[in-house]
């Protein structure tokens, strides 16, 4: 039965796939960042960058694509193996300047859907390490990463809570020009309950603190203009239309809540992220072995 769950489990990710990497209404581009100014013949002849725009966006999509915990505090032991699937629903403003500048169609969605493939591997003295990638709905964009977890305390003094800590990062992939890694932690606490001797019940709470690295690759403000970049000492003959955004940190907090719903080897989550810019829901189905 176990393993027909887990075939059942990797049949439904791979069906899921193709539809996610799929390139359509959410694909950004950083074009639009840089505005060319005209001097002379030149049409490009500098381009004037737009910072707080490169670093809202760049905030919102590390809140939307770091590795969700999307389990409780407690550890699945030495011997444990977990597969799970997350689906997450990240609601950001749409209606501002930098989003609707950033969207490819300039029309973007308010909720954007991403999907998180979830591998853990339980580990001697309370550690658990997992891998994961996360993928954006209608866009080219996927983030892959790992985490280390450590149970402080687990399931020995009941109803005192489990107490977990979880070190993180990945990196975002499939744009040309972004440049974007997520970085950071999570304190976690959770009361497991028994209901009936089948069902395990396990509300939880936590922070996290997240560090979003951000910056680009070279970027033309002219893509469709074959003149290559020229610097000349006639300031009317000059075209420089690329640009850079250096690499950035920011540091983000948000709070996360969770109720996990355990019945044998399946398990079912929700889970909510929240922070000031962006919000985000989840609902993951696993299987603990």
């Amino acid at each position: 039965m176990r393993r027909s769950a887990t075939l059942l489990a990797v049949l439904f990710v791979v069906s899921l796939l193709p539809a996610a990497a799929v390139a359509g209404d959410n694909d950004i581009t950083l074009q639009r960042f840089g505005a060319c100014q005209a001097s002379g013949l030149a049409a490009c002849a500098r381009v004037t960058v737009d910072e707080d725009a490169f670093r809202s966006l760049s905030r919102d999509l590390g809140l939307v694509m770091f590795p969700r915990l999307r389990a409780s505090a407690e550890t699945l032991g030495q011997a444990g193996f977990a597969f799970q699937i997350d689906h997450s629903f990240s609601v950001v403003d749409s209606q501002s300047d930098y989003w609707e500048r950033a969207n490819i169609e300039e029309s973007p969605n308010g909720t954007l859907s991403t999907t998180q493939i979830h591998l853990r591997k339980g580990l001697p003295m309370s550690l658990e390490l997992g891998a994961m990638a996360t993928f954006l709905w209608q866009s080219e964009l996927v983030a892959v990463g790992g985490e280390l977890k450590w149970a402080f305390h687990e399931d020995t003094l009941w109803p005192v809570p489990d107490l977990m800590f979880r070190a993180f990062g990945n990196t975002v992939l499939g744009h040309p020009q972004l440049v974007l890694t997520n970085v950071g932690a999570d304190v976690v606490v959770g009361v497991p309950f028994a209901a009936g001797g089948i069902v395990n019940i396990t509300p939880y709470a936590g922070y996290t603190m997240l560090f979003v690295i951000a910056g680009t690759q070279i970027i033309d403000a002219t893509p469709g203009d074959p003149l290559p970049p020229v610097v000349s000492s006639d300031a009317t003959l000059t075209n420089q239309p690329e640009f850079s955004f250096d690499v950035q940190s920011q540091l983000l907090h948000q709070a996360l809540v969770g109720l996990r719903i355990q019945m044998g080897v399946v398990n079912a989550l929700f889970e909510v992220n929240a922070n000031s810019a962006v919000q985000t829901y989840g609902l993951s189905l696993g299987l603990d072995f």
